[in-house]
C-alpha cells in the first residue's frame, strides 16, 4: 500500500502535546503526518466544520512498509473507548478517501497504536495484563472495545504506555516523507 504524502508534516513530539496538562508524551523528532490537521483541511474543503469528524493524532511510516495510526491519551482510556473508536473510524474514512484506498488496504497494512500515560490512566493491573497478552499474540481479548477494529479495519491494534512505545514502536518508524518506492 502506498499512501501519498498527506502533507501536514510535523514532529511526533508536536502531535503528542496534551494542552490540558501542558505536556508532551514523547520527545521524538520523527517526522509524521499531523492527522488532526489533515482532518481539519479535509472537512473545511468540504465546507464543513472540523468538529464534525474525529481524528487520530499522527500517521507514521514504518520501516517494515506498514503504516501506523497513533493516538496519544494522557488520561482515562477505558472511559474514552467509544471516542477512540470514532477517531479510528473517521480517520480511516478520511485516509481511504484521500488516498483512494479500500479497507482491504488498511486491514493489510495499517496498525493502530494507542499510547497512554501510566500515571494518568484508569487501567488497573488486570487491564494491563490483558493488554500485554493481546499485544503479544492474537489472543481474543477485548482491548477496551478496540478489538472490534483489529482484523476488520486495521491489521493490528497495539496499546502501550509511553515507555513501551518508545522502546517497541519508535525504533520501527521512519520519517513519513521517506518513500518506500
Amino acid at each position: 500500500m502506498d499512501f501519498f504524502n498527506l502533507g501536514k508534516i510535523s514532529t511526533l513530539k508536536a502531535t503528542s502535546y496534551d494542552d490540558a496538562h501542558d505536556e508532551y508524551m514523547t520527545d521524538s523528532q520523527l517526522l509524521v503526518t499531523n492527522f488532526d490537521d489533515v482532518k481539519t483541511d479535509y472537512m473545511n474543503k468540504l465546507g464543513l466544520s472540523e468538529e464534525k469528524a474525529h481524528s487520530v493524532d499522527a500517521f507514521a511510516r514504518g520501516k517494515d512498509n506498514l503504516f501506523y495510526m497513533i493516538e496519544f491519551k494522557n488520561g482515562n482510556c477505558k472511559t474514552e473507548a467509544a471516542k477512540i473508536n470514532l477517531k479510528i473510524r473517521d480517520s480511516l474514512l478520511i485516509l481511504c478517501d484521500m488516498c483512494h484506498k479500500t479497507l482491504k488496504n488498511t486491514r493489510n497494512n495499517l496498525i493502530f497504536v494507542l499510547v497512554y500515560n501510566s500515571s494518568r490512566t484508569d487501567f488497573n493491573s488486570l487491564d494491563k495484563v490483558a493488554i500485554a497478552r493481546a499485544n503479544k499474540s492474537k489472543v481474543d481479548c477485548p482491548k477496551f472495545e478496540l478489538d472490534k477494529v483489529e482484523g476488520s479495519f486495521v491489521k493490528k491494534v497495539l496499546i502501550f504506555d509511553i515507555d513501551e512505545f518508545a522502546s517497541k514502536i519508535l525504533p520501527k518508524l521512519t520519517n513519513i516523507w521517506q518513500s518506500s518506492r
